[in-house]
This record gives structure tokens, sequence and C-alpha cells, in this order.
């Protein structure tokens, strides 16, 4: 049987990877977003792992596209931030988990930070955005709106689970 995992175990492994050190919140956010959703062609994936979002969280539309509020509680109580200078960098003053991801989500995480991890907060937000087809005039009639719900209206969405048993 697999063992499952959690949020903190993801961003663990992803800080892990940035040696302990990620500019800005958006960043996270969007490298999260990118790990669960893929678009191709007129039709977005958005990966599972044991029936569950890969990344352990649910987005909806925001100001600055898709937007986590479980992500952002978990930064809020687990993340420390320097704000001493823009951008902003988070770190991990502790390790919160030593639990090991799954090795086909330690792949899919690899394949995007290996694609996005040199990318700002900013580059990753328009990609984000441009990926679901969002601009100005569509976050604003769709804020709030969870991303699948708004994925459905627009185009084709199919789930993958990485950890089918």
């Amino acid at each position: 049987m697999l063992e499952d995992y959690g949020l903190g175990d993801l961003i663990t492994y992803i800080f892990e990877n940035f040696g302990n050190l990620i500019e800005g919140s958006k960043k996270l956010l969007k490298l999260l977003f990118l790990i669960q959703y893929e678009r191709i062609n007129n039709s977005i994936i958005k990966y599972y792992a044991l029936d569950k979002p890969i990344a352990r969280s649910e987005f909806f539309i925001w100001y600055y596209g898709p937007f986590s509020n479980t992500v952002y509680q978990f930064i809020d109580q687990h993340i420390e931030i320097d704000t001493t200078k823009r951008p902003y960098k988070l770190f991990l003053s502790k390790k919160i988990s030593n639990h090991k991801l799954p090795e086909t989500v330690q792949e899919r995480v690899d394949k995007i930070l290996a694609r996005y991890k040199n990318k700002t907060g900013h580059e990753l937000e328009l990609l984000v955005n441009a990926t679901l087809g969002l601009d100005t005039a569509s976050k604003l009639e769709h804020m709030g709106w969870y991303v699948d719900d708004y994925i459905k209206q627009r185009f084709k969405l199919m789930k993958i689970d990485l950890l089918k048993e």
C-alpha cells in the first residue's frame, strides 16, 4: 500500500530544491498550481495522488491569478518571511517534514521545478494566467470561483491520478 503525504511534505521538498529560500509567496503558490495543473491544447489536466489533488490544495481565481487559502494559511503558520527588502524571501526555520514523497509525485514536482525554478513570481503569474486564459476582465468576472469550475466552463478538464492503486 502506498503511503500518503501532505502539503507540508510537498512544500518541504520544494524548499529543499531551492536551498531553503524562495522569493515570495506568489512564486510558491504558482509553482504549486503548475504542479497540479497542466494545459495541453484545449484540455487542462488536474493531477491527483491517491484520489486527492497532487498539491493537496484547491485553488480559486483571485487578483493575481489562482490562489489557495490552504497554501496561504500554511505559509502563515509554518514559513518565515524576510521582509527587509523586496522581493521578500520565504524560508523554513525548521524542517516541517521528513516524509518522502511518492516517486511519481516527486517526478512531477522535479519536472515543474526544472522548467520554472528560475522564473520570478510575476513571470509565473503571467504564465499561469495565460494557461487559464485569464485576463483582467475574466479575473474580475470570475473572482472567487474555484479554478475547476472555471476550467469546466472554458476547457475540457481531465483528471490523472499518478498513484492509482
